[in-house]
């Protein structure tokens, strides 16, 4: 067993080697020519990265009930759902969905996929569902193999079925193709799978205790082939496949999609938090995790679990499912009424939760809601000026 100083040892290095991940990603941007000594820099914080989250993912699985560490995929820890096997990147475990709300993510999931030879991963803010208790929405990103596309054409036939979905299960909304210049294809008239580049489905979802819009972006790519341009419409990092079988479709320990990743996640944070705080919040979460700065992930956990802000917008993602479930009441009453009673209780139960908070905000004299999200604010203010700072010196 790995000790306490020998686990804050790899704790500095881990910050370290994804600073060095960042900085390799800027230096190829600007334009600096791949040479030999490069090529080595990636490989070792490749292997640095391994053997960081390998050692992360044991000790993880040593300590906490129901996860088991990975040995074939370093970084990866793997939880049991109720008809499906988990991979969770070991930076998403702590605050990764418990057991009922996983069961019934996982069986959505299977239930929304195109092909089962694919790999339909949980992903963006619903990994991190534990510790936010509440989510807007559920997103999936699925990865279909294209040689099973090419040999036996089920992903039209697929897609065709699924957007005419209308199950206690889900209830489609919307169906689109595009090609590889990001142009809409007719669903209706496509007929060689090869031109699709990405396709988009929307659900209406009941879950055991919620009603959730649910999407899947579905990515036809080549197995093995990491500079496939559909994988840069994803990250590896925020997803977690879901399948019965043993294929994952992306490694994690790529250092320029890391430093990649992490860019992104600091420009969202810079872009959104004037315009939607809460999305920058939930950015600047996947930030600290992924940067290591659990102080700031944990903070910024603390604010959304008391204010307000996390609940008006599931609220609001939620009235916006009211037209569609109207619809659906008139033509199938079977599913839409149903459907109606599960989305009202789910209303309810958000208001009385934002009814709650606001009064014990109102019992702390310090605390105000405001002052909740400027908090907010100053912690995405911090990570940014730590790694930022992280970068500039290095370390």
């Amino acid at each position: 067993m790995i000790s306490d100083l020998d686990e804050a040892k790899h704790q500095v290095e881990f910050r370290r080697a994804i600073i060095g991940c960042i900085r390799l990603h800027r230096a190829t941007l600007s334009g600096v020519r791949w040479s030999d000594a490069l090529r080595r820099s990636v490989e070792t914080l490749r292997a640095l990265l391994g053997r960081i989250w390998g050692a992360f993912a044991q000790i993880y699985a040593a300590r906490t009930t129901g996860w088991e560490a990975d040995s074939a995929n370093p970084g990866y820890l793997i939880r049991r759902a109720r008809h499906a096997k988990v991979r969770v990147p070991y930076h998403l475990a702590p605050d990764f969905p418990a057991d009922r709300t996983l069961d019934d993510l996982t069986d959505l999931a299977l239930a929304i996929r195109t092909i089962g030879q694919g790999a339909i991963c949980l992903s963006g803010s619903s990994t991190f569902w534990e510790a936010l208790r509440i989510v807007a929405d559920v997103d999936f990103c699925e990865y279909v193999p294209f040689a099973v596309v090419k040999a036996k054409d089920p992903l039209l036939r697929r897609l065709r079925a699924l957007s005419k979905t209308i199950s206690a299960r889900a209830f489609c909304t919307g169906a689109k193709v595009y090609d590889i210049n990001g142009l809409p294809l007719s669903l209706d008239t496509v007929h060689d799978p090869a031109a699709v580049f990405r396709a988009k489905l929307d659900f209406i979802a009941p879950l055991t205790h919620d009603v959730v819009e649910a999407t899947n972006l579905v990515l036809p790519i080549t197995k093995g082939e990491p500079a496939d341009p559909a994988l840069k419409l994803s990250y590896a990092l925020q997803e977690a496949p879901i399948s019965s079988g043993t294929w994952v479709p992306r490694e994690l320990l790529d250092p320029l999609a890391i430093g990649r990743y992490a860019d992104w996640l600091q420009s969202e944070v810079r872009g959104k938090w004037d315009s939607d705080l809460i999305k920058a919040a939930k950015r600047g979460l996947s930030l600290a995790r992924i940067t290591g700065h659990a102080e700031h992930g944990d903070r910024l956990i603390s604010i959304l679990q008391t204010g307000t802000g996390l609940i008006e917008v599931a609220l609001e993602a939620r009235a916006a499912l009211i037209p569609e479930i109207e619809k659906l009441v008139q033509s199938r009453p079977d599913i839409g009424q149903p459907l109606m009673k599960a989305l009202r209780r789910t209303t309810r139960k958000l208001n009385g939760e934002i009814t709650a908070r606001r009064s014990r905000l109102d019992r702390r004299a310090e605390r105000t809601n405001n002052e909740s999200m400027v908090s907010l604010k100053d912690t995405l203010i911090l990570l940014l000026r730590d790694i930022s700072e992280g970068v500039r010196d290095g370390a």
